[in-house]
C-alpha cells in the first residue's frame, strides 16, 4: 500500500482541480468561438442598405435647395440637412464595417487565449479581454487557474 503526505495529496487535488478549471475554461472559449463564426457568419451575409430611397432623396433635396434658395437662412438650414443625409446614408456602411471589424477582433482574441490556454501560458495578459462584462466568468475561472499553478509550484518547491 502506497501512502502519500498531506503535501502530496493537497498537490494532486490542485492538479485535479487546475485541470478541471483549466477543461471548463477551453470548453467555454469553444463555444464562444463557435458562437463568434456563426455571428461572423451571418454579419457577413448581411449587406448594409447603402443607398435608402428616403435618405437620398433628403440629402439631393437640401443639396438643391442650399444651392438653389438664395435666402441666406434657409441655405444654412439646407446645408445641415444635407449633412445629415450624407451621414444617414454613410453610418450604416461604417457601423457595418465597425462590427465586422470587431468581431474579427474578437474571434482573434478568443483563439489567441485557447492557444495560451493549450501551451500552459500564464493568463494575467489577457486580463484586460478578459475584464468585459460577458468575460466575467472566463476572468474568475482564469484567476483560479494561475492561483492554482502558484500553489502547485510553491508546494514543490
Amino acid at each position: 500500500m502506497i501512502t502519500s503526505s498531506p503535501q502530496a495529496e493537497e498537490a494532486e487535488r490542485e492538479t485535479m482541480r487546475l485541470k478541471i478549471y483549466a477543461d471548463s475554461l477551453m470548453r467555454d472559449l469553444i463555444v464562444m468561438e463557435d458562437t463568434l463564426t456563426r455571428a461572423q457568419a451571418i454579419h457577413s451575409s448581411m449587406k448594409p442598405d447603402v443607398l435608402s430611397p428616403i435618405p437620398t432623396m433628403w440629402t439631393v433635396g437640401c443639396t438643391i435647395s442650399a444651392i438653389a434658395v438664395p435666402v441666406r437662412a434657409l441655405v444654412g438650414v439646407s446645408i445641415a440637412g444635407a449633412i445629415a443625409g450624407a451621414v444617414s446614408l454613410a453610418a450604416p456602411t461604417v457601423w457595418h464595417s465597425a462590427q465586422s471589424k470587431s468581431l474579427e477582433r474578437n474571434a482573434s482574441k478568443l483563439r489567441e487565449l485557447k492557444s495560451a490556454i493549450e501551451n500552459g501560458a500564464d493568463l494575467t495578459m489577457y486580463a484586460d479581454y478578459l475584464s468585459h462584462k460577458h468575460f466575467g466568468t472566463l476572468k474568475s475561472i482564469a484567476a483560479e487557474i494561475k492561483a492554482s499553478r502558484e500553489r502547485i509550484s510553491d508546494d514543490s518547491s
